[in-house]
């Protein structure tokens, strides 16, 4: 059986939808999943892609969405990798050369924003 990723999406990033969805179909399904939007606020979602990760649904990940960037990918620039427990991640120009995935109250809290980051790469900005 194929596992299901419930995701809720911020509803401010509603002129980025295309975009964002593009995104997590591509890596989502990429990596064997099938994947269920569910309206903000709606329990329970495994990812809450949000704007605010201080106020979010209740989620396993909360992944800070970085809205700038997506009202201006262009302007986005690669200065390179981080690594974190075995994983590579992109770093893009002003993330937090520290900023690492915490786990707090079971909750895993990503402060830079990889979906941009994948969606920026696999549409060949840089």
């Amino acid at each position: 059986m194929i596992p299901t990723v419930y995701l809720a999406i911020d509803p401010s990033l509603t002129a980025h939808r295309a975009e964002i969805t593009y995104t997590w179909r591509t890596l989502l399904t990429g990596m064997g999943y099938s994947w269920c939007e569910r309206a903000w606020g709606e329990e329970p979602v495994i990812i809450a892609y949000t704007t605010n990760p201080a106020d979010t649904p209740p989620a396993a990940m909360v992944i800070n969405a970085r809205i700038e960037r997506w009202c201006a990918p262009a302007q986005a620039h690669l200065i390179g990798s981080k690594q974190w427990h075995g994983y590579t991640l992109p770093r893009l120009a002003d993330d937090q050369s520290t900023g690492q995935p915490i786990i707090a109250n079971g909750c895993l809290y990503v402060p830079d924003d990889p979906i941009f980051a994948a969606f920026w790469l696999l549409s060949g900005y840089e």
